[in-house]
């Protein structure tokens, strides 16, 4: 969106809003602006987006597999990646949620679900808030780390296959 937004809306005119992933609670006011006839942009993307209130569903096409999004942005400044400046810094989603989408799932007939993130094996949940901060406090007590994770989502139910990519 970013990239192509001069281009879709000024060269070949073909849209009448250009929104960027991290821009979708921002979505009933660029419908408004369209509404009056103007171009709506938001292509902002959020250093502190977890998209907590949301379950962003990615089925795969064979009715079996389906993928969970577990983290965003990562920590690690890598000198050859952008993902730490454009995604943020690390977070990671509610376990609660990430155990009931891998829930919902199986019940939907889902039965292989793969947790996705930057750097997965740092999944670190410890009420919300970027990781660097949990880790700060030095007290690690109530958190959930990725060991845990897969516990509980495997525990949704023993015929659930769950993988996880990518792994730092």
């Amino acid at each position: 969106a970013e990239r192509l937004k001069t281009k879709l809306l000024e060269e070949e005119k073909i849209v009448d809003i250009v929104v960027g992933p991290d821009s979708y609670r921002d979505l009933p006011n660029l419908v408004r602006v369209a509404e009056t006839g103007q171009k709506a942009v938001n292509v902002l993307l959020s250093r502190e987006e977890t998209y907590a209130d949301i379950n962003p569903v990615r089925l795969g096409g064979n009715g079996v597999t389906a993928f969970i999004s577990i983290t965003r942005g990562c920590d690690n400044m890598c000198s050859f990646c952008v993902v730490p400046f454009t995604r943020g810094r690390e977070r990671s989603r509610d376990p609660k949620t990430i155990v009931e989408e891998a829930r919902q799932l199986f019940e939907s007939g889902y039965r292989e679900v793969t947790l996705l993130g930057q750097n997965v094996d740092s999944y670190l949940w410890g009420g919300g808030g970027l990781k660097k901060d949990i880790l700060a406090k030095g007290d690690l007590t109530g958190t959930v780390n990725f060991a845990e994770l897969l516990v509980m989502v495997a525990e949704v139910d023993p015929d659930l296959r769950v993988r996880f990519s990518t792994s730092h």
